[in-house]
């Protein structure tokens, strides 16, 4: 075994406690019950702020977009911030009348549990893809934006799972700019789907579009940033406080390696922001194509038990699992390794600083075993 490289290892492992550190089990609750008191004034006549008013207009931007798109389907994209989806009457209220609006009155209603399940998830962003076992005769889609976060720290915090007051004042991206990267992931990605893969793959090339539509549109590469580097962190986060989740609900997100690629990608390309959403999607796809993941869920549940039993290991100064795997399994410890990693960029990215942060020209050992 190379002890240069496993004290190597071990002094990168050392700062890695603070990605799991400080889990806010609340956080959640905290911003459901601020999105649900925002919207209540907003729709009793509180006045939107600026940037509220952006956000809205998104919704009737990709709605637009996805229409010239995809001309023969029903998607309709919602808005927090004039449709009521604030109770389950509300929610089947206003699916109904969207609906009626596109197929006209032909007896069609929701069924009751398509309220109950919207509501359950009522702060995520999402896509419902709603038929005749919904209780509609017709097909169609509705694409919730992202909630009613108070300011971007909060929506960092919903994320993170961590207190609003850890993350860093000077956040490099605004509420609107990441409203418009998750539109575009929801709309753009999830709504185009051409074939149904892994869920993992279907989030990466969401996450593709998503990135694709804010290098396209702003001259900010940190709304891009955003997405790329939240992905693995939060992952690491949700996997420590939940474990007992199910392999597919912890895997489908982790994909902030193959976004860097992205990134890396997109950044050379000049004429991005002329293209035309047709241009957008074919660069999509092509680019999912090049990063497609496979045995996705398996192997990256691995890396996250790997993960999580490094940093455990590292809190209590235990290097046994670092030693069992570098002598063992090289290429899992080189994985776990550069996940990671990237979540200590995204830890860099979005809290507050408390030690030096990793330089930028650090290099992580590659595992060996010697001869």
């Amino acid at each position: 075994m190379n002890e240069a490289n496993i004290e190597k290892l071990k002094a990168f492992l050392a700062r890695t406690p603070v990605l799991v550190a400080h889990i806010d089990t609340q956080a959640k609750n905290v911003i459901e019950a601020a999105h649900c008191e925002r919207l209540a004034k907003v729709h009793t006549g509180t006045p939107m702020t600026e940037e509220e008013r952006q956000i809205s207009a998104l919704s009737g931007e990709f709605q637009k977009r996805i229409e010239t798109l995809c001309p023969t389907r029903a998607i309709v994209v919602l808005d927090r911030y004039h449709d009521h989806l604030d109770s389950f009457q509300n929610i089947d209220a206003t699916i109904t009348s969207k609906y009626l609006a596109r197929f006209g009155n032909d007896g069609s209603r929701a069924k009751p549990f398509v309220a109950i399940s919207i509501m359950a998830y009522i702060t995520d962003a999402g896509v419902y893809h709603l038929g005749p076992q919904e209780g509609f005769q017709n097909h169609i889609s509705y694409v919730f934006p992202e909630p009613a976060y108070p300011s971007a720290k909060a929506m960092c915090a919903f994320y993170l799972r961590i207190p609003e007051e850890r993350i860093r004042d000077d956040l490099p991206f605004s509420r609107a700019g990441i409203s418009r990267l998750t539109l575009a992931h929801e709309v753009l990605g999830h709504t185009t789907e051409r074939t149904v893969v892994h869920r993992t793959n279907n989030e990466l090339r969401a996450d593709i579009a998503g990135m694709t539509e804010s290098f396209r549109v702003s001259a900010n590469l940190h709304d891009a940033t955003f997405d790329m580097l939240h992905r693995n962190f939060a992952e690491l986060r949700d996997f420590v406080q939940n474990p007992q989740k199910n392999a597919d609900s912890l895997t489908i997100y982790g994909n902030s390696i193959p976004l860097k690629k992205t990134f890396n990608k997109l950044a050379t390309m000049p004429n991005i922001h002329q293209m035309d959403d047709h241009s957008l999607l074919a660069l999509v796809d092509a680019t999912h194509e090049d990063i497609i993941l496979s045995d996705a869920p398996l192997q990256h549940l691995n890396v996250l038990k790997s993960a999580q039993a490094l940093v455990h290991g590292a809190q209590k100064n235990d290097w046994w699992h670092l030693e069992e795997l570098f002598w063992e399994n090289p290429k899992r410890l080189g994985d776990t390794i550069a996940f990671l990693a990237s979540c200590m960029e995204g830890y860099n990215f979005f809290i507050k600083p408390e030690a030096p942060a990793l330089k930028a020209d650090y290099k992580l050992p590659t595992p060996k075993i010697s001869p």
